[in-house]
């Protein structure tokens, strides 16, 4: 299966919040989708910036510390692969 392909059904299924199974089930995830989606926050480089400098060292962080995650998303046409610094999804 090509990666177009493959990025084609992927989407597909975000936007229908379902899928089929290999063993022919139907998966419903719209609703964790959306909850997902609405209890997330799209922090600028600036405001990241600022969130992370107010931190307190990590010997003084407690357990309940909220988490900042980061991703590096596709750049569609850049022709390294789809990915910022070249790789795959799949790698």
């Amino acid at each position: 299966m090509s990666l177009k392909t493959v990025a084609t059904e992927t989407v597909a299924f975000l936007e229908n919040g379902r899928y089929v199974s290999d063993a022919g089930d139907t998966v419903q995830f719209l609703p964790e989708q959306q909850t997902a989606v609405a209890g997330t926050r799209l922090y600028t480089p600036a405001e990241l910036h600022a969130l992370l400098a107010n931190q307190p060292v990590a010997r003084e962080r407690s357990r309940l510390q909220p988490q900042v995650w980061l991703w590096k998303l596709p750049v569609a046409g850049d022709g390294r692969g789809g990915w910022s610094d070249g790789s795959r999804r799949d790698e």
